[in-house]
C-alpha cells in the first residue's frame, strides 16, 4: 500500500475527476466479474488518491479539521457528494 501511495503522491497533480470516474468504473467492472482483487485494488487507488488530494488543502478544509469559522466542505466530501456512484 506504501508504493501505491508513493505513485499517487507523484502524479497527483494529473489525478482528476476523470480519473476518480474511471477508476470508480473500472472497479464495477471488476466486482461485476467477481474479481474481488482487482476491486480491492482500485478501490485503494481511489482512496490514496483523495487521501492525496485531501492532505494539499488547506488545515480547515481537511476532514477531520476543527474549522475556525464556517468552511467549505472537504474535497474528500465534495468529491463524494457530486459523484455517489464512485463511493
Amino acid at each position: 500500500m506504501q508504493a501505491l501511495r508513493a505513485c499517487v503522491e507523484k502524479r497527483v497533480e494529473l489525478l482528476d475527476a476523470g480519473f476518480l470516474a474511471a477508476i470508480g468504473a473500472y472497479k464495477a467492472s471488476a466486482e461485476a466479474r467477481g474479481d474481488r482483487a482487482v476491486a480491492v485494488l482500485f478501490t485503494g487507488i481511489r482512496e490514496a488518491t483523495l487521501a492525496a488530494v485531501a492532505s494539499r488543502m488547506p488545515a480547515s478544509m481537511q476532514v477531520g479539521a476543527k474549522p475556525q469559522k464556517p468552511s467549505a466542505p472537504s474535497v474528500v466530501s465534495l468529491v463524494r457528494e457530486r459523484h455517489p456512484q464512485h463511493t
